[in-house]
């Protein structure tokens, strides 16, 4: 809910944070409910050591950082889109989606899922979301839609004992024809002594 920012803290690529000697003008600043928040819209390439520097300073000074990459394409991942997604666990892109009439960001993440024979996927999926429906880490000052690392782990916990129920299933039919071998032949052995 756009409500929830502070409309008096928007800030559009003219504040210049400057902590520790240190400063960094984001492309936008606002306030949002009790958190700093500041987005950086990348169109081009940004080297590695610069996103690091980017995350680690407003890491150290309680910010948000929220990447706004315009030109994003999972299926075609850049050098950029690559290093942001393995920053952290949450492997949360953005941009902004401009098919909505109130501020909505275009979240796409990785979802992690079963099949029914029990194989592990990672599909990429796309969702509208507004900034209320964001997670704030403040460990990492990281906004996350969806929790890819923790989801994966959980799903991989869940894989390994439907793996282990599949093998005990195995071994109890397993067990249970050897039963029903071992009745049969004794039938055969008593029909013959008869």
């Amino acid at each position: 809910n756009v409500s929830d920012v502070d409309a008096n803290t928007i800030l559009i690529d003219n504040k210049f944070i400057i902590k520790d000697n240190e400063k960094r003008r984001p492309d936008v600043y606002c306030k949002f409910q009790d958190k700093e928040l500041v987005f950086e819209i990348q169109l081009s390439d940004l080297s590695l050591g610069y996103i690091l520097s980017c995350y680690d300073f407003y890491k150290k000074h309680g910010m948000y950082l929220i990447w706004i990459l315009d030109n994003f394409d999972v299926r075609n991942q850049g050098t950029l889109e690559r290093d942001i997604k393995y920053l952290t666990k949450y492997r949360n892109f953005f941009k902004l989606d401009e098919k909505s009439e109130t501020l909505k960001l275009e979240c796409e993440y990785k979802f992690v899922r079963l099949t029914n024979d029990n194989k592990l996927q990672t599909p990429w999926v796309k969702k509208s979301v507004s900034l209320n429906d964001l997670k704030f880490d403040s460990e990492v000052f990281q906004a996350f839609y969806y929790n890819f690392g923790d989801n994966k782990s959980r799903t991989e916990t869940l894989q390994k004992q439907r793996e282990q129920e599949i093998k005990e299933a195995e071994r109890k039919k397993r067990e249970q024809e050897k039963l029903e071998n071992a009745k049969k032949t004794a039938k055969n052995i008593v029909a013959k002594i008869a």
